[in-house]
């Protein structure tokens, strides 16, 4: 059986190990960080919003990206380092899974690890319905509950929370992510890096731009345009910054 890796020590990252323990697909399991340094222009790897240990967290203390690499353990998970040890750990694992909630710095680890010749299974849970027709990239990641309906396209590195729907025909660009309990309809769009909140109901055939923002419980049922935040019923543009400090008008 094959060695599994797992970048990102956070929530995502022990969600990922408890589902990767569950396939039984891999006889190792192991955790590897993602450093601060790596993270991408706008998110600032030095920013740190007061928290000095751990994972650098969003405005709700959700972990986003790890800012220690001195980590032994990570639950019942050896970590072995960071990912900047990936060339030399490539030796020994062939899967990693790219487990950060972050959608730009998911996106960034992903194109990394690719290149450094990992390859980057799905974590799909027994109790998700998928549908065989539905196509997931690499590195998706389906929770519980989950329903993702005939011929939907996921992106690389996709995450869907516990308990949502993806309507038929729905697609996704790179490292989206869409909260618990969300639901979506038929023949949506949804850009790459953009995150559809906890709760939110997205209209048949609506389009939704790159790295936008919907607040949990919106309910969208116009078009979005890239780099935005939109909250409310009907959904509505939030001027101001965005979770990771980019202004939703400078996006």
């Amino acid at each position: 059986m094959a060695a599994l890796l797992i970048a990102g020590t956070g929530g995502p990252g022990r969600v990922a190990a408890h589902l990767a323990t569950a396939s039984r697909r891999w006889s190792r399991i192991a955790f590897v960080t993602v450093p601060a340094a790596q993270d991408v222009a706008g998110n600032g790897g030095g920013e740190t919003g007061g928290h000095t240990a751990g994972t650098r967290t969003g405005e709700r203390g959700i972990s986003t990206v790890d800012l220690s690499e001195d980590v032994e353990r990570c639950g019942e998970w050896p970590v072995l380092g960071s990912t900047r040890r990936a060339r030399d750990l490539r030796k020994e694992f062939d899967d990693l899974f790219v487990a950060v909630l972050d959608n730009s710095v998911r996106a960034k680890t992903l194109r990394r690890m690719s290149s450094a010749g990992f390859f980057l299974p799905c974590l799909v849970h027994a109790s998700a319905f998928v549908c065989k027709s539905a196509t997931l990239d690499y590195g998706c990641l389906i929770s519980p509950q989950c329903t993702v309906e005939a011929d939907a396209q996921l992106g690389m590195g996709t995450i869907i929370g516990a308990g949502a729907t993806v309507g038929h025909d729905c697609a996704f660009g790179l490292a989206a992510r869409v909260g618990a309990g969300a639901h979506l309809g038929a023949g949506v769009r949804v850009g790459g890096r953009t995150s559809i909140g906890i709760g939110a109901v997205i209209d048949d055939e609506v389009v939704i731009g790159n790295q936008v923002t919907v607040t949990a419980g919106a309910v969208v049922t116009d078009d979005v345009p890239d780099g935005v935040t939109v909250a409310g019923s009907p959904a509505a543009f939030v001027p101001g910054p965005l979770r990771g400090g980019v202004s939703s008008r400078e996006a």
